[in-house]
């Protein structure tokens, strides 16, 4: 019984610390409120799952990104399938959640382009957008160094083309 309490613990204490990491990714792939807690609660329990098995060799940071992003992907592609029989994707960008009056408009912009693309872009360029160098986000996504930076450069160029079609 004390070990379960004492991996509580420490799970909790992880989760404090990468508590913003988490929130940042899934309201990134999720704009409404009550479907973000429910991705963010699909997220923590892979997490606690997860947990006895995360070896310290690894980033925490990388690991948890490693975990959420699969989570929101997986999260995402259930979601579209179920979405498309009812609706284009478009029309879901009019109940964005966003405090607009915090967000200035080419923010707002930027984040309309990125969801649009494919979910591993989208995981490509939020990572990259979070600083990360390009192996963190090769380690995280499970693909090489050269492949981060070869769709990255595409990713900008179609992120640049979608932007400047709509000023």
């Amino acid at each position: 019984m004390e070990k379960q309490t004492q991996i509580e613990q420490e799970f909790g204490e992880y989760l404090e610390s990468q508590k913003a990491l988490i929130i940042k990714l899934a309201h990134a792939y999720c704009y409404e409120e009550e479907e973000r807690k429910d991705l963010i609660q699909d997220i923590l329990v892979q997490l606690w799952k997860a947990f006895p098995s995360y070896r310290p060799e690894y980033a925490r940071s990388t690991w948890t990104y490693r975990i959420a992003l699969n989570v929101s992907i997986s999260w995402l592609r259930k979601r579209k399938r179920s979405f498309q029989k009812k609706q284009n994707l478009k029309d879901e960008m009019e109940f964005l959640l966003w405090d607009n009056s915090i967000l200035d408009q080419r923010l707002n912009k930027l984040y309309q382009a990125i969801e649009n693309l494919k979910p591993m872009e989208k995981a490509q360029i939020i990572l990259h957008l979070e600083g990360l160098a390009h192996k963190e986000i090769a380690e995280i996504l499970g693909i090489s160094v050269s492949n981060i930076s070869t769709k990255l450069q595409r990713i900008k160029r179609k992120l640049q083309k979608q932007l400047t079609n709509k000023i």
